[in-house]
């Protein structure tokens, strides 16, 4: 993937301003965004300016960062974990079928595939029970790229294709970018420690 290393400016046209700052870095061609990565809500898969993006490494395309951290402590043995929802959002980006890591990097780290998942109360259950004991806090993302944030999406994207009814979706190329100071509070998900360390050349304002 190739970048435009010259700082643009954009002007921003019926999109919510996420930049405090005229000066962008956009990635050269844009990225491809895998549909199969986004969850539908309200008969829609969508994902708004801003968004954190992680790269499918199996795949080289894009998809919403997907990571939170347990909120009740997990037990050996049992299945559910209770995601904290204001760690980008608890459950509300994962999908069953993915595959998870809980507590990546520590002698404690397992890998589990979602079953189930009850997104009022940001639990996910996992299909095999964990085998090991998991406090509050812990990292719980998805394997395969997902798991961190290397863009931010620098438009609103509607995933249903042209001319196509509302069941209808496909992947899309939009535009990200790498550099940039944007506004906090306008983004979709609040960045944590974590997302800011990822991204260590957009500012959060």
């Amino acid at each position: 993937m190739s970048y435009n290393i010259g700082l643009r400016t954009r002007s921003i046209a019926g999109e919510v301003n996420i930049f405090d700052s005229t000066q962008v870095r956009w990635v050269r061609g844009g990225v491809t965004l895998d549909v199969s990565q986004v969850r539908e809500i309200d008969g829609k898969k969508q994902l708004g300016i801003g968004e954190f993006l992680g790269k499918i490494t199996a795949t080289d395309k894009y998809g919403p960062v997907k990571r939170s951290a347990v909120k009740t402590q997990a037990s050996s043995g049992q299945k559910v974990i209770e995601l904290d929802a204001d760690v980008l959002g608890g459950a509300a980006y994962f999908q069953v079928g993915d595959v998870v890591i809980v507590n990546p990097g520590d002698e404690n780290e397992e890998e589990g595939t979602i079953a189930s998942i009850d997104y009022d109360d940001n639990k996910i259950t996992l299909e095999d029970n964990l085998s090991n004991t998991h406090d509050p806090g812990v990292v719980v993302k998805a394997k395969g790229g997902l798991g961190e944030a290397v863009l931010v999406l620098g438009e609103t994207v509607d995933f249903r294709l042209d001319g196509g009814d509302v069941s209808t979706y496909g992947d899309q190329v939009a535009t990200a970018f790498d550099w940039a100071r944007v506004l906090s509070a306008r983004l979709p998900r609040t960045p944590d420690a974590t997302i800011e360390a990822e991204l260590k050349n957009i500012t959060f304002a």
